[in-house]
């Protein structure tokens, strides 16, 4: 399943980027040699209208070999087009990744899927922030927003960001009552660490159904209704998850409860406690489809959303507030087996995400990445028409090529050496 869904994913992606140069080449009358799938060897290939298609045997890849490409007199050759032309041919794969997610967002919200039902719950709340002012509190239920139903953190995050610099009309479940509570502007640029609006959140979906009076655990402080949010940090979606990181846990233990509208930290002396003595219920599961007109808003704003979230990381990446977290192909494809696990929409928003850091990643300055030969073409232009030697250029992308292999291997390295250190 891993295997045969990180190479589904990575070939359509592949296969849209170099359709991006392949069909700006064309519009520009350069010649094309050769269409490639994945790296030679070659398995199968065909000709047709003097261009070679072929399918290669190494998966992690493909390629547009067009006539020109250092240098050639021949007509219909890449390097007699103008500087513009080679920017746009090179340009075209990574603007075919970044529109490519429109389509697959719109896939993930349009195709019927299961939705886990959550109480959103507040955990905390910032000084100063939107959302103090507004009245909201730790302990409130979210329940609405601008009139939307609130089934899980997701469902916030989204109306968030489709709201920013706007005012926004919650509903919040308190001790039981809904209240109403008018924010007058979601930050678009909070301070570090706070967010739009200022808050924390944490999903329950666990009851404990059952605590019995005299019980040890209604000694520890439970009681019946009391709704499970974590366990030892670690957030709970369904009862067997809270049974089974209570049993699996051998050091004492915190538990974070919700009850009423106050939250609750109890702490687990004995790891080795009983089980058996209470019961739990899990919220259940609605079916969630969007009509074609929302699910392409909803994907349009899944995208913008997304590249502000990369802008605010790069952001605090030169700050030096964050570090650079790198996964190579074989973290990748673990991640993409568990995504596949949650069934075709979650793929098909993995795979938009995905997408959008391909093409970000090929517009780097990095020698062998398109990125790297637009630099080239850019230092052309501003130079006046002087051009690097096809020779020296050659060599600084041999150079580029060898490097990143050298990343890439360093980085799988490492992925492996964290799967098995957590298996």
């Amino acid at each position: 399943m891993t295997i045969l869904a990180f190479l589904g994913i990575l070939t359509i992606l592949v296969l849209v980027h170099e359709l991006g140069h392949f069909s700006i080449a064309k519009l520009f009358k350069v010649k094309i040699i050769e269409f490639g799938l994945g790296y030679p060897p070659r398995l199968f290939s065909f000709t047709f209208k003097e261009t070679v298609y072929s399918l290669n045997s190494l998966p992690l890849g493909g390629f547009v070999r067009m006539l020109g490409e250092e240098e050639s007199s021949e007509q219909g050759s890449f390097s007699r087009k103008s500087p513009w032309q080679r920017l746009a041919i090179l340009s075209a794969g990574s603007a075919m990744n970044l529109l490519l997610p429109i389509f697959l967002f719109w896939g993930a919200f349009i195709i019927p899927h299961s939705v886990h039902e959550t109480k959103v719950v507040i955990l905390e709340v910032a000084a100063n922030s939107p959302a103090e002012k507004a009245g909201l509190a730790k302990g409130d239920i979210v329940s609405t927003v601008e009139g939307d139903t609130i089934f899980n953190s997701n469902d916030l995050l989204n109306l968030i960001q489709s709201n920013l610099n706007a005012s926004s009309d919650w509903v919040i479940e308190r001790n039981d009552s809904l209240k109403e509570i008018y924010i007058p502007e979601i930050r678009e640029n909070p301070p570090e660490g706070e967010g739009s609006i200022g808050i924390k959140i944490g999903n329950g979906r666990v009851y404990l159904e059952n605590v019995p009076p005299g019980s040890s655990f209604e000694a520890l402080g439970f009681r019946s209704s009391d709704l499970i949010l974590q366990v030892n940090g670690v957030r709970v979606f369904d009862s067997g998850e809270f049974y089974e990181l209570m049993e699996s846990t051998t050091e004492p233990y915190e538990i974070l409860l919700l009850r009423g509208s106050t939250l609750k930290k109890i702490p687990i002396t004995d790891p080795h406690i009983s089980i058996e003595e209470i019961s739990t219920s899990t919220l259940g599961s609605i079916k969630r489809s969007n009509n074609i007109f929302k699910a392409a808003e909803m994907s349009i704003e899944q995208l913008t959303s997304i590249f502000s979230l990369i802008g605010r990381e790069v952001s605090s990446l030169l700050k030096g507030t964050t570090q650079l977290q790198l996964a190579g192909p074989v973290g990748i494809a673990k991640i993409t087996g568990d995504v596949a696990k949650s069934g075709i929409n979650s793929l098909l928003l993995w795979a938009g995400i995905l997408s959008i850091n391909l093409g970000i990643l090929n517009l780097l300055p990095i020698p062998a990445l398109d990125g790297g030969r637009i630099v080239f073409v850019l230092f052309e232009l501003i130079s006046g028409g002087k051009r690097l030697s096809p020779q020296h250029e050659k060599l600084i992308h041999l150079v580029g090529f060898f490097s990143l292999i050298g990343l890439i291997f360093m980085i799988t390295v490492n992925d492996i050496q964290q799967i098995i250190g957590s298996a």
